[in-house]
């Protein structure tokens, strides 16, 4: 039986413009939402989506990209000033928050390439 890989990406989490903005690091993706978990749950499609395509076009070569290195710059501040577990999120500061993702499911017929 063939089991489903689970990666972890990071991402970076902050309320910016009236959206909250999930931006995953390894992969400098972008998606946005009304509320943390809907950014959260967009980036984690667009993950499945990016990394089911590159597998299925045997394109792992370029999977990832990494953000830039101000984005990175900005994820590392913001794990220094939450000094909050993993994944926390305070709507009211409109800071920035570091969080794990886990996405699975990889290997589906997503890919329109």
């Amino acid at each position: 039986m063939r089991s489903t890989p689970n990666l972890a990406f990071n991402a970076l989490l902050k309320y910016e413009d009236g959206l909250w903005v999930a931006h995953c690091m390894e992969l400098d993706i972008v998606a946005t939402g009304d509320s943390p978990d809907s950014a959260v749950n967009d980036l984690k499609d667009l993950i499945v989506a990016q990394v089911s395509c590159a597998l299925a076009n045997d394109n792992t070569k370029y999977l990832y990209h990494s953000a830039p290195k101000k984005v990175w710059d900005e994820y590392w501040k913001a794990e220094d000033m939450n000094q909050t577990p993993r994944g926390a999120v305070n709507a009211a500061s409109g800071a920035s928050f570091f969080k794990t993702i886990f996405a699975n499911g990889f290997g589906g017929n997503i890919c329109h390439a």
